[in-house]
């Protein structure tokens, strides 16, 4: 590094040795020319920068122009119910074990490794709704390298909602963490969100930012980076704090983002520390046979779906068969599903559960909660 570099440009070129992919090593070097020192003395290294830049960029192009390698030999399971869930885990850890507890399997169970040898299929009942498992054979290092028909395996978790992977307790963060690495090298990232930025491209000239503030490099450098990954043309909203590696993110379209649980086996349930390969910390609950009711909530928990029950005034609700919908959703979108004359006609609604007393009268707009029962009065 050059003596006379600033804070910025040290921050920027550390990014660019911390970076993993080639959109990520872009985005740091497009932060490292923007930063560099602008002296006549800093001429040379402007140059390999810039030089670096437009030999990675040839890169990216190349790679975008050419299929998929392996794109024909993944494992496409149909989805079924209201959501899917990709069981994993490394061998012998009591994934068959827990899906038998907790569904209609009865999937063979070893004490040695490797005991399922392609994905199982099962049906977990939650509440009168229905869960698809997919137990994936066991994820060994370099499965993302092919070992053990690993990216296969790989691609039943890229189809799924959401993952469930099973840890033995002593080997707990061992095992996490073998497990994150190779999703990693396949482009999935558990435990982890979708960046709150949108980037859209537009009929109008220009590109135009929205929620600057937010931005950890100035709006030119960003405008800079996007123009040179030909996004001449484009809106960009922008709701959580942002760099370039956060935006070569949202623009890697090959990244898929899934939440996780743990479920912990073969332990004497004693408070663990579990976090990912970014030091967040990873939600788990034990497995154990007084743990099942439990253990089904939180998995369905990972789909952001809520159970909602309706009925008429005078009639008795349906438990059996609830109404599986979005987290965040409002009583007039219920209304709409049910009917359009009858959203147009409704006059209030009652709910029980998550109001502040039973039978509130709520309004058209009210956030309905998980589990909560609601009257209609047209």
């Amino acid at each position: 590094m050059p003596s006379n570099a600033d804070y910025e440009y040290a921050v920027a070129e550390k990014k660019f040795h911390e970076a993993v992919t080639d959109l990520e090593k872009f985005a740091a070097l497009q932060e490292m020319r923007s930063a560099a020192p602008k002296h006549k003395g800093a001429e040379k290294l402007r140059a390999e920068i810039s030089k670096k830049i437009a030999k990675l960029k040839t890169k990216i192009d190349k790679q975008e122009s050419v299929p998929k390698s392996g794109a024909g030999h993944s494992i496409n399971v149909k989805k079924e119910g209201c959501g899917q869930i990709a069981v994993i885990g490394t061998p012998n850890t009591g994934k068959s074990s827990l899906i038998n507890s907790i569904s209609n399997a009865n999937l063979a169970v070893g004490n040695y490794e490797f005991t399922t040898t392609k994905p199982e299929i099962a049906t977990m009942n939650y509440k009168g709704t229905k869960v698809q498992l997919v137990e994936v054979p066991a994820l060994i290092t370099d499965s993302s390298k092919g070992k053990a028909n690993g990216i296969q395996l790989l691609s039943v978790i890229r189809n799924a909602d959401a993952v469930v992977t099973v840890l033995e307790e002593d080997k707990a963060q061992e095992q996490l963490n073998i497990l994150l690495n190779e999703t990693k090298e396949v482009h999935i990232k558990l435990n982890k969100q979708k960046p709150l930025i949108q980037i859209t491209t537009s009929k109008f000239p220009g590109i135009d930012i929205t929620g600057k503030n937010y931005l950890k490099v100035e709006p030119k450098v960003l405008i800079e980076f996007l123009k040179s990954m030909s996004l001449q043309n484009c809106n960009v909203i922008i709701n959580e704090n942002a760099d370039l590696k956060k935006i070569s993110e949202v623009l890697d379209n090959r990244i898929e983002y899934k939440k996780l649980l743990a479920v912990i086996t073969k332990g004497t349930e004693k408070k663990i520390e579990l976090k990912d390969l970014e030091g967040k910390e990873v939600k788990y609950i034990y497995y154990s046979k007084e743990n099942l009711d439990e253990i089904k909530k939180e998995i369905f928990s990972l789909l952001g779906k809520i159970l909602i029950y309706t009925r008429r005034p005078g009639e008795k609700e349906d438990l059996n068969e609830p109404m599986v919908l979005p987290e965040g959703t409002a009583v007039k979108e219920v209304a709409n599903i049910l009917h359009r004359d009858f959203a147009q006609n409704l006059k209030y609604v009652k709910v029980w559960g998550s109001g502040s007393f039973p039978g509130q009268k709520v309004s058209k707009e009210f956030k309905l909660k998980d589990g909560d029962l609601i009257e209609f009065y047209s």
